[in-house]
């Protein structure tokens, strides 16, 4: 019994060795370009880096290390549910006819891993134009995939189109992730769900747009994210899940995202959530806030189930307060 005990900790431990190596690896490969400034720029397409899925929204952006499908790819690409097939809508309205909108579609390989496609449009009227934020669109391609039953590697191509009012521009930018699934903190009704670590790089590649008329140069921000989540908790069938993600974006200020999610049992015909989020910078005031949200997934017929997801969120950084989300999950 010790003997078996000892090896689970080995293995346990040699999860976090791997995980950290991986991530320190992708840290070195990518710290020049994060190196660059804001003050290098004249302009920031501030779009790219704006969240549009709900359920993320609603727990304080906390996703880095959620797997929950569509709804958490644009934290995290290794996140997307590579055995379900998903359709998902989302809409964002802001303040001065300001708004974002996303379709995505994601479908199982199998043993092959997952792919999606998805498309979202950053849309604003010409009085309320800004040069930090031109309208925009993007097509994106990703594909996930579980080589170890531990490990989830998830990777976005990402092509950018930006009208810059003179010109249009556009680029082509890719997002990766990783996902270290652990039995840490699992319940015994649960097992094979316990701690996850996730780490993500968005927007990676040559994100600078030059305007032809003003020259004037865009940058399409990049995003470090590192977090962690786990469901330790199931209280009269409701599972209390928690999440943390430290964030590294390159305009913003560093700072940490967290969240609570409460699920009813999933078993169920009908499910519900609700969460609440915080989103709180390490120096600066003027910065962070909160969110909330709830959602239901209802099963229509067979294994067809409709998700309806809403979230409020009270960014200082951000005047879109509400956001919306429909989707089709088989």
């Amino acid at each position: 019994m010790k003997e078996s005990c000892h090896k689970q900790h080995v293995r346990y431990h040699m999860i976090l060795v791997k995980t950290g190596v991986i991530i320190m690896l992708m840290l070195l490969l990518i710290t020049p370009s994060t190196g660059q400034t804001v003050k290098k720029t004249q302009g920031i397409i501030n779009a790219a880096t704006i969240p549009y899925n709900a359920s993320g929204l609603a727990a304080g952006e906390a996703q880095a290390a959620v797997s929950e499908g569509l709804s958490s790819v644009y934290w995290n690409p290794a996140t997307l549910n590579a055995t379900k097939k998903e359709i998902l809508i989302s809409y964002r309205p802001f303040k001065e006819n300001m708004s974002i909108s996303f379709f995505g579609m994601g479908v199982s390989l199998r043993k092959y891993g997952g792919i999606f496609i998805a498309t979202s449009k950053y849309a604003n009227s010409e009085d309320a134009y800004s040069s930090d934020n031109p309208a925009m669109l993007q097509y994106q391609f990703g594909y996930v995939n579980q080589p170890l039953r531990w490990f989830v590697l998830g990777a976005v191509l990402k092509y950018v189109e930006a009208d810059l009012v003179d010109t249009k521009r556009s680029r082509l930018v890719c997002d990766l992730g990783i996902l270290v699934k652990t039995p840490l903190f699992s319940r015994r009704d649960n097992p094979s769900e316990g701690l996850n670590l996730g780490f993500s790089i968005s927007n990676l590649g040559d994100n600078n747009m030059k305007s032809a008329v003003t020259d004037l140069r865009y940058e399409i921000p990049q995003t470090i994210r590192l977090g962690l989540s786990a469901a330790p908790l199931k209280i009269h069938g409701n599972t209390i899940r928690f999440s943390a993600d430290a964030v590294h974006p390159q305009q913003e200020p560093e700072h940490m995202n967290l969240g609570i999610k409460i699920m009813t049992n999933r078993q169920k015909r009908n499910s519900l959530y609700v969460s609440i989020g915080a989103k709180m910078p390490f120096k600066e005031d003027n910065y962070g806030g909160f969110s909330c949200g709830i959602g239901s997934r209802i099963k229509l017929i067979n294994n067809l189930k409709l998700s309806v997801q809403y979230a409020f969120t009270d960014w200082k950084s951000v005047d879109g307060n509400h956001c919306f989300g429909l989707g089709l999950i088989l």
